[in-house]
């Protein structure tokens, strides 16, 4: 796997957002749903104010469902 480390939650969603995924619904204070318009797929995102650690990050990315090296190269 490749480095998923250093990325916050407004990386991730800026990168989310530049692919084409959409924001759905804020479940609570930290907890927002997003769409893979691709597919339909919707996914959960916890909101962080540090660093996803790369499981955190890894579990985003399978969600959305894309790559790893797909995510790196947006």
């Amino acid at each position: 796997m490749k480095n998923l480390s250093g990325y916050t939650y407004f990386m991730v969603t800026a990168k989310l957002l530049f692919r084409g995924f959409q924001f759905r619904s804020e479940i609570s204070s930290d907890i927002e749903e997003w769409i893979n318009p691709d597919t339909c797929k919707i996914f959960i995102i916890k909101k962080s104010f540090d660093f996803y650690s790369e499981e955190e990050l890894f579990d985003i990315i399978e969600q959305a469902g894309i790559s790893v090296k797909e995510f790196i190269n947006i």
